[in-house]
Order: structure tokens, then sequence, then C-alpha cells
């Protein structure tokens, strides 16, 4: 069980008054919860599995989001491939109980 006394953690974000809040930022940074991390100058693997450089987080998400769209139409290409081979073969299903029904 964890026991947390309010007066000791106002205190210790510098809180005097009771009827002042303590902000989240604060306390997160008086507990020390959260930090800072730099985006500059990140190093990641790219879509080739090689190590690269990238200067901003806009830059990840561009060269992210072009290997994406390719990856979407190589799926949607795919799709569209199955569904034509399920389409001929309920078409073919449906002429086959057609001319069982009709006798031929």
């Amino acid at each position: 069980d964890l026991t947390v006394d309010p007066d000791k953690l106002r205190a210790a974000c510098g809180v005097t008054s009771a009827k002042r809040k303590v902000t989240c930022e604060r306390l997160e940074k008086v507990l020390g919860i959260s930090e800072t991390v730099s985006t500059t100058n990140v190093h990641m693997f790219d879509a080739k599995m090689c190590m690269r450089r990238f200067a901003t987080p806009e830059a990840v998400m561009e060269h992210f989001f072009r290997h994406r769209m390719e990856a979407y139409d190589r799926r949607k290409a795919h799709q569209g491939a199955q569904m034509r081979e399920r389409v001929k073969e309920l078409s073919n299903r449906a002429r086959y109980s057609t001319m069982v029904h009709d006798g031929e």
C-alpha cells in the first residue's frame, strides 16, 4: 500500500497554500515520472533495414508513409485478385446449379 500525504506533496511541489492546486506538469517533475526526449538527430532502421539518420520527426513520418502507401497498394491489388477469383468461382457454381435445375 502506498500512502501519500497531500500536505507533503504540496510542499514538495512548492505550493504553500492548500487552496492552490498542484499542476500535473509540476507533479510529474517532482515525482520524476516524465522526461524530455530530443527529437532531432534520430537514428532508426528504414524500410530496407538499414540504419538511417532522420533529422526531424516529419522526415520519419514522410519515409514511413511513403512505404506504407506502397504496401497498401500491393495489398489492394492482392485483395482485388482474390475477389475476382471468388467471383469467377461463384459464377461457375451458379451456372452449374442453373444447369442442374434446368436438366441440362
